[in-house]
Formats: C-alpha cells, structure tokens, sequence
C-alpha cells in the first residue's frame, strides 16, 4: 500500500469508525481497548492463515449469553471490526463495493467466483488503516 493510499483508506477509517458502535461514550472519544487487538490481529491473521478462516473466525463472534458478558457492553469485538472494515470498503471507491457487510463479505469469500487475492489486499489495507486510526482515540478498559 502506498502512502497516498494510506492517507485516502485513513480518512475512511475515520469515517466509518465514526458511524460504527464501537465507541464507548456518546462524545464517540473513547473506544473500549479490546477492539485494539482484535483490529491489530486482523491483518497479521490474513496475511498468516488466509482471508477465509480469518474471515469465519471474525464472522462467528457472536455474543455470549452468560453473566459475565453483561459489564462488557461492546461484544462481540471481532464481528464489530468486521462490520468497520466491511463499511470502509463500501465507502472507498477503489474496491467497488457496494452496502458491503461482514456477511457480504463472508459470503464473497466462499464464493467460487471471488477474487480473493485482491479481497484479501483491500481487507488488510483497511485494517491497517483502522489500526493507525483508532490508536488516535483514547483506549479505556471495560
């Protein structure tokens, strides 16, 4: 990714994380710190097991029914990325997506029909790009 891209894919990481519900506070300031790891793995989890597993394991992130889940009001992390990711791709013209979703995105993928070298290119520049992004707001513990 070059940096002129960076900058474009920045800006609509912003974008999208601003429509997103990840923040935690309704000034949209502070962002619970467990979407930084789930942001910063999900690069290194394309580039290392491929963008089908990695996209599953992201996808099925579903929130858990139990008590303990209860304090933590921003589950599930991993699908709550997805869903950042899968608007940026929407908003940037480059990847020609349209109302793209995690579940579009998904469903893509296992598509005999998918380009996956070029999904995974655009999945991982967006999550770079988030990840410089959301490291500019203020990471709480929840």
């Amino acid at each position: 990714m070059g940096k002129k891209r960076n900058e474009v894919l920045i800006g609509l990481a912003d974008q999208a994380l601003q429509s997103s519900h990840l923040f935690k506070d309704k000034d949209k300031t502070e962002i619970p710190d467990g979407y930084n790891g789930q942001i910063a793995a999900l690069s290194v989890s394309v580039a290392m097991i491929g963008i089908r597993p990695t996209l599953a394991i992201y996808y099925q992130d579903k929130p858990k029914k139990n008590k303990s889940d209860k304090k933590d009001i921003s589950t599930p992390y991993r699908l709550a990325v997805l869903e950042v990711v899968a608007k940026m791709m929407t908003l940037d013209h480059f990847c020609n997506r349209e109302n793209w979703t995690s579940r579009g995105m998904l469903e893509y993928a296992l598509s005999e029909s998918s380009d996956l070298k070029e999904l995974k290119k655009e999945v991982i520049d967006c999550a770079i790009a988030l990840k410089q992004v959301v490291r500019t707001y203020k990471l709480v513990k929840v």
